[in-house]
């Protein structure tokens, strides 16, 4: 569990909260420099247990709010050795024989969540009719490219106790419209504004939008969207009381459903934006946690999956993927299921001696 790693006592107590900026850990490369919003330096730690890694450094370059076009433009011109493939990025880069492909479905889910405090979302058949409102098949295919599977559950496919009948309903205006009308006594006019909040901003996000935009406005329901493209402040923001809907996307810890469902929905969980309470599913969860039997194990999450889903707290949209192109020259790669952050990368080595032009 990358994020369980040991750290110095000392040092954390020494710089507080500033010991993110100036971490000491016990991986294969030590921290070198963060400059925020351009780029992370590490370099080769000699005494990692496992032996030293290949590479003598790893620079990270950031791209605050994505820059999708910056991203490919960097990668083409041989300035980054990796790059994450989204949206109609592998169509241009199709006809391109001297990268390498990378392609595995992870644990992990796309998803809005919805903060259920909120008074223009408190009632459950509001959230509903939003999920049933979404034509996930044309949100994948034309926003995606068609490179998702769409997802009507939390628990990803591949994931100790994934449940396809734990799932909400997919795209039924009829449903959605019956949704709306039990959710209040006001005429469609009087529906509140919604509002979503993004943390990227380029073109595909903003086709996502506008889309969504219109699904929704066949229910009468008008959307806006905020952007905000700093993480911290996105983070922030997600924490206070204001927000209303959010794109949001989770990658398990470890393959067991406790790293979605507790992560998400535990009342006490800090990354449980939804604010999303109920006391049996609490007890449930702690309940979950301490049992070893793993079939046991998976059908009291299906249960606790059943009860979240009945309250509808978030719409899940999309399973994700790992998808990555690379540089002829690098080799050793080995994408995991966990995500990319997860990828092994002290056996990663360079030859520029075989590299296709």
């Amino acid at each position: 569990m990358y994020q369980a790693a040991i750290i110095p006592q000392k040092d954390v107590i020494r710089l507080g909260k500033d010991f993110g900026k100036h971490p000491v850990g016990t991986g294969p490369f030590r921290f070198v420099s963060w400059d925020e919003g351009k780029s992370i330096c590490l370099k080769r730690f000699k005494e990692y247990y496992a032996g030293p890694a290949y590479l003598n450094e790893i620079h990270y370059k950031i791209y605050p709010g994505g820059q999708d076009p910056q991203v490919l433009a960097d990668f083409q011109n041989g300035n980054l050795e990796e790059m994450a493939v989204y949206g109609d990025v592998k169509g241009k880069l199709a006809d391109t024989k001297k990268f390498q492909w990378f392609h595995r479905p992870s644990l992990s889910l796309f998803f809005y969540g919805m903060n259920v405090k909120h008074p223009n979302l408190a009632n459950p058949d509001l959230r509903k009719a939003l999920s049933s409102a979404i034509n996930r098949k044309i949100f994948v295919n034309q926003i995606y490219k068609g490179r998702f599977e769409i997802a009507k559950t939390i628990l990803p496919p591949g994931m100790p106790g994934y449940n396809p009948l734990n799932r909400m309903e997919d795209y039924n205006p009829d449903l959605a419209r019956r949704h709306l009308n039990q959710s209040s006594g006001k005429a469609l006019e009087d529906v509140p504004e919604l509002e979503i909040v993004s943390a990227l901003q380029f073109p595909r996000v903003e086709k996502e939008m506008a889309m969504i935009k219109e699904f929704w406005s066949g229910l009468g329901i008008k959307l806006k969207i905020k952007y905000i493209t700093d993480w911290k402040s996105f983070e922030a923001y997600l924490k206070t009381d204001a927000v209303q809907i959010y794109r949001y996307a989770w990658f398990a810890d470890m393959p067991d459903p406790d790293s979605f469902l507790y992560s998400l929905f535990a009342s006490e969980s800090p990354t449980n934006f939804m604010k999303f309470q109920d006391e049996n599913v609490d007890r449930m969860l702690l309940t979950a946690r301490g049992i070893v039997d793993p079939v046991e194990r998976a059908e009291t999450y299906q249960k606790i999956e059943a009860a979240i889903m009945t309250s509808a707290p978030l719409i899940p949209l999309f399973y994700m993927s790992v998808d990555r192109a690379y540089q002829s020259y690098v080799k050793s790669v080995n994408v995991s299921a966990l995500g990319a952050h997860t990828m092994p990368l002290n056996k990663i080595w360079l030859d520029k001696s075989s590299q296709t032009n």
